[in-house]
């Protein structure tokens, strides 16, 4: 998956991120989203 994609996909869920996040982090703030909404 691209960066843009991801930055993407933060903004539909309304969750804030960096310009200068890496993909990895991109992928963090996604992982942390998907344990809470358990």
């Amino acid at each position: 998956m691209k960066v843009s994609e991801l930055k993407n996909i933060l903004e539909q869920k309304n969750i804030p991120y960096k310009s200068s996040d890496k993909k990895e982090d991109l992928i963090e703030l996604l992982k942390k989203e998907g344990q809470s909404n358990d």
